[in-house]
């Protein structure tokens, strides 16, 4: 399985107007379904067996977004899940982002999110996690 990566940012001030220790941020356009699974480059440890996601998704065009989020580690022959994948079938507003909580992370590091469109519709996806 090939591993797309994108570009994240590590934040230690306030990110979407909510204070987060040690927060990272990711944004990504263009996501589809033939894009296969784009996965957070910064990494997270976790410490107290869950991650937080705050996330906002936007159609890029006249469909509808349709996104599945999970957490993932990595392992030398690629990305090993550690949650029940989570899926969101709608606009959210970057300035009304939603939150969920993957319950059940063993505590460890090397953690990320995983993003994958089930459309053909153009999505494009942003948000913050922490441990």
């Amino acid at each position: 399985m090939k591993k797309l990566i994108a570009t994240t940012a590590l934040l230690g001030a306030t990110i979407l107007g909510a204070p987060l220790a040690s927060a990272a941020s990711y944004s990504f356009t263009k996501i589809y379904n033939s894009t296969g699974p784009v996965t957070s480059d910064q990494g997270i440890t976790v410490t107290n067996e869950k991650v937080n996601l705050k996330y906002w998704q936007e159609s890029l065009d006249a469909g509808r977004p349709n996104m599945t989020y999970r957490v993932v580690r990595d392992k030398w022959w690629g990305w090993e899940d550690w949650s029940t994948p989570y899926t969101d079938t709608g606009e959210v507003s970057r300035n009304f982002p939603r939150s969920h909580t993957f319950q059940g992370v063993p505590n460890n590091d090397g953690y990320h999110i995983q993003f994958q469109s089930n459309t053909s519709s153009g999505t494009q996806v942003g948000g913050t996690f922490n441990p």
